[in-house]
């Protein structure tokens, strides 16, 4: 803990002492703190009581937790709160900003500190529940339409050249990517990739995360648009840009999760997974390049919340 500026703005000393509140909860763990609420009032009280006392007016009190329990974390500084109303909330941008400005934050996106609207648990859940229901009602088309499953769409072992030319082609494109949104000021890594990884690692869900962001996004969304729709759309030699274009942009048009930079990468390849798809005549393998990409994106969201603080 820090204690802040004084009324008359000359700077506090910084305290040499730090409590840190949130092992109180930790140790009695998580699923304590769900099932008896009065942990968190505890942990309330202690803040009341032991700290807010000592805090000079004008001071500040930070709140960390490495929790995503109510309880642990809003509950608890809405009780502080009540108990003396001579504190206040404040947005702590303004703070993380002057922190970034004299070099002791070198986090460069604050949005996804200050706010973190997706949750790595509902993302996984989602992904999980929604792509096999999908896939699902994909094959029971396919089925009323008395068509081989497979054949139709396209799910056939590419030939090796076609999986070399693919794997040099991904990686080309990866590395062209990385290097126009570094030298264009843009950030490798997105908040929605930060936060989905963050909150599922602190939920217990990483695994599960790595899982269907590798193999069942990968796979719903292969048999969709380079299966089904391209199948579809892609009748004749003329039709298959004008199918691969379409095709790629709604299927950036799902990422809308991402800013213009990234959607525009996922329309990128898009159109290659869609020429990948027409050349080989394999889902199998536009699957395998989907799945690979997923692959080093995350490893990229890993480095990023490990070593690149």
């Amino acid at each position: 803990m820090i204690r802040g500026a004084k009324q008359d703005g000359t700077q506090a000393q910084k305290v040499a002492r730090y409590l840190n509140v949130d092992d109180l909860a930790g140790a009695a763990g998580q699923k304590n703190v769900r099932t008896d609420p009065a942990i968190g009032q505890n942990i309330g009280r202690l803040i009341g009581l032991a700290l807010m006392k000592h805090v000079a007016p004008g001071g500040r009190i930070v709140y960390s937790t490495c929790s995503l329990e109510p309880e642990e974390n809003s509950q608890v500084v809405e009780r502080a709160i009540a108990s003396d109303p001579s504190f206040r909330a404040l947005d702590c941008r303004a703070e993380l900003q002057g922190l970034r400005s004299e070099g002791d934050l070198a986090w460069s996106d604050l949005d996804s500190l200050v706010s973190a609207p997706f949750d790595g648990k509902l993302v996984t859940l989602f992904i999980v529940i929604a792509n096999p229901i999908m896939i699902a009602i994909i094959a029971l088309a396919v089925l009323a339409a008395r068509a081989p499953f497979a054949d139709y769409l396209a799910l056939v072992i590419p030939a090796r050249r076609d999986v070399g030319i693919g794997l040099v082609c991904l990686v080309g494109l990866i590395a062209i990517g990385d290097a126009l949104l570094y030298f264009g000021g843009y950030p490798l890594v997105t908040p929605f990739q930060v936060q989905s990884y963050t909150t599922a690692a602190a939920q217990g869900w990483l695994a599960a995360l790595w899982v269907s962001a590798v193999i069942i996004a990968p796979a719903g969304e292969e048999v969709l648009f380079r299966g089904f729709l391209f199948r579809g759309w892609a009748r004749s030699v003329r039709a298959v840009w004008p199918a691969i274009i379409i095709i790629s942009l709604l299927w950036a048009a799902l990422h809308v999760q991402y800013d213009w930079t990234g959607i525009l990468q996922i329309f990128v390849v898009g159109l290659f997974l869609g020429w990948i798809r027409w050349r080989s005549g394999s889902t199998l393998l536009t699957f395998l390049l989907h799945a690979l990409f997923n692959v080093e994106g995350t490893l990229e969201t890993v480095a990023q919340v490990y070593f690149f603080r």
